[in-house]
């Protein structure tokens, strides 16, 4: 069955979305798309659509988006230093005239973002599992939709398969109409070439 879904959370550092599609097919076949550095996903969210579905072509996606947050800055000191030397140096061969500090501030790298290191393995495991949970909402709204495609479908087949039943009782109703017409028209001819003969 075909169906559509999706189901979203959040937690103070970001936001997710968990899509899946699905479309008919005769085995199961599941394609997963997660972000870079999430591929851990993948397996245990294969193994939960596995888990929900027996067959179709199911795709599964998961967007993550991280919430600007203002983060500290600070001055690459080493970087900044290289630059100063590099600046006095062709200052003294040119004589150009000395550089701003906002000038030096500008050079890509000096000021950076300060990392904000990365999450312990508790905090992964936790995000792990709002995903497992996120992914569990997209997976139930999309067994619902096909089930509704399904009951949709069912009530157009049952209105064919009826139509198709009347239309053989009328064939079955004319084919012994016709068998008496053929009869008499048979029986005349035979009359016919009787009185000739």
């Amino acid at each position: 069955m075909t169906g559509y879904a999706r189901a979203q959370g959040s937690d103070e550092r970001r936001r997710w979305v968990w899509e899946a599609r699905s479309v008919n097919g005769r085995n199961l076949e599941v394609r997963c798309r997660v972000p870079q550095g999430f591929d851990r996903l993948e397996n245990p969210a294969r193994s939960a659509v596995g888990a929900r579905l027996k067959r179709g072509n199911v795709a599964i996606g998961l967007t993550i988006t991280t919430e600007r947050q203002t983060k500290p800055l600070r001055i690459n000191r080493a970087l900044l230093a290289d630059i100063a030397g590099l600046v006095e140096e062709v200052r003294k061969s040119t004589g150009a005239a000395p550089p701003s500090a906002d000038g030096l501030l500008r050079v890509r790298g000096v000021v950076e973002e300060e990392d904000e290191g990365e999450e312990s393995d508790e905090a992964l495991a936790a995000l792990d599992k709002a995903f497992s949970a996120t992914l569990e909402e997209a997976l139930t709204a999309l067994v619902a939709a096909r089930a509704a495609e399904g009951k949709a479908l069912a009530k157009v087949i049952d209105g064919h398969v009826g139509e198709i039943e009347g239309l053989c009782r009328r064939a079955a109703e004319r084919a012994q109409a016709q068998i008496g017409v053929v009869r008499e028209r048979f029986e005349g001819q035979l009359k016919e070439l009787l009185e000739r003969a």
